[in-house]
């Protein structure tokens, strides 16, 4: 029986969004942009282990098609941005069959992401 709550959306994976954010930043175009960096994306969106279960849940991510959390980005890496995470289809099989999401990370290219500074806000697209 599959688990109603996914372990895809894991540390594990935070980890390897921060680290590619940050490689985006570095390598981008975008001279505001170039100076950011990322010092965390939250794997658990609630501080209550049942909200983030239920929140986090197979269905409701596969009905929503995103998961919404939050990051520390900008110049000083510790701005808090409401960060949602939204997953393509190679993602969301990742997800429903409780696999690793970091191959759904696209590439070093930064047209997956979309930041708003003046609200905080960013939006990324996974595969």
């Amino acid at each position: 029986m599959t688990p109603s709550y996914s372990p895809s959306f894991n540390q594990d994976f935070c980890e390897e969004l921060e680290y590619t954010l940050c490689y985006v930043f570095d390598h981008c175009n975008d001279p505001e942009l170039k100076r950011f960096w990322c010092d965390g994306v939250s794997w658990a969106p609630y501080y209550n282990a049942q909200v983030n279960a239920d929140y986090l849940s197979i269905e409701k991510v596969k009905e929503r098609g995103f998961i919404e959390t939050t990051a520390h980005l900008g110049i000083s890496g510790q701005d808090r941005y409401e960060m949602k995470v939204v997953l393509g289809k190679l993602a969301l099989s990742l997800y429903e069959n409780n696999e690793s999401l970091t191959s759904s990370i696209p590439s070093k290219e930064d047209d997956w992401i979309e930041i708003n500074t003046d609200d905080g806000s960013v939006e990324i697209k996974l595969l």
